[in-house]
């Protein structure tokens, strides 16, 4: 990088007189320069050559410095059909040979070419697909916030994450579902406990918080009633299925357990 700065002065490009720092009022100087490619790093970018070898696409002679606008321009997929390989190498040598001629140049300190390096190698992104999902997702669970969008751009900022919404806690338990079925216990909270306050006027989320969880009521009884329409061996059939059940098996049997007759 060094090397690159001390032989050149100003844009590669013949029309621009633009140098590559600019000097500030207060003696310090403001880098207004980017490192161009030649033959692009990477597969199916700007000027690709498939034979050049990674160690010549890295090289001195791959590289052109050119002012911001101008290193953007010439890797323009709308215009980089204007700045071929060959026109390119010219440029090169143009600023190489103005160099020879003026000895100006730009010595580079180990921070400056550490800039200019950061600034000219910024990570690509390469885009894939038909939907591309910029904006924050939005909170899964009750009450919680949104992630924060995201950013493509050096000076595109992502937009801040929303804020969760209130929490509500029931303390109540559920009746049970199905007939005959026990509810669910009441809860219990601590009275100090971040959880059952909320904001500055300490106001209870839902409940009494001055009683500890209550037991639900028990279940009530299952009763079983058997269709008139069925025999007496139908019935007894039944009977024993449904006390299967209750131990955990599945037996249906064939035959009546009283008068061994088939059960139809």
């Amino acid at each position: 990088m060094k090397e690159l700065y001390a032989n050149a002065f100003g844009c590669a490009d013949p029309q621009c007189k633009a140098p590559l720092y600019r000097l500030n009022s207060d003696e310090t100087r403001t880098l207004n320069s980017r490192v161009a490619h030649i033959c692009s790093r990477r597969e199916n970018g700007p000027r690709w050559d498939p034979v050049m070898s990674p160690e010549e696409n890295r090289a001195v002679g791959n590289l052109l410095l050119m002012c911001i606008p101008h290193s953007y321009e010439v890797d323009d997929p709308q215009r980089v059909h204007l700045y071929s390989i060959e026109v390119l190498r010219s440029w090169k040598e143009q600023q190489l040979a103005e160099y020879d001629r003026t000895r100006r140049g730009w010595q580079l300190t180990d921070a400056e070419a550490e800039e200019v390096i950061r600034e000219s190698y910024t990570a690509e992104v390469i885009i894939q697909g038909d939907t591309i999902n910029l904006g924050g997702q939005g909170g899964q669970a009750p009450s919680a916030g949104g992630a924060g969008g995201s950013a493509i751009g050096r000076s595109a900022i992502g937009g801040k994450g929303g804020p969760g919404g209130p929490v509500t806690i029931n303390l109540g338990g559920t009746p049970g579902a199905a007939p005959g079925a026990g509810g669910g216990g009441a809860a219990g909270i601590d009275p100090e406990s971040a959880l059952l306050w909320r904001g500055p006027g300490r106001t209870p989320t839902v409940g009494q918080h001055e009683y500890l969880g209550m037991d639900s009521q028990a279940g009530g009884d299952t009763t079983f009633q058997m269709p008139k329409e069925m025999s007496s061996c139908a019935q007894e059939a039944a009977k024993v299925h449904w006390r299967a059940r209750e131990f955990g098996q599945l037996v249906t049997p064939s035959q009546c357990l009283r008068c061994c007759l088939p059960i139809a």
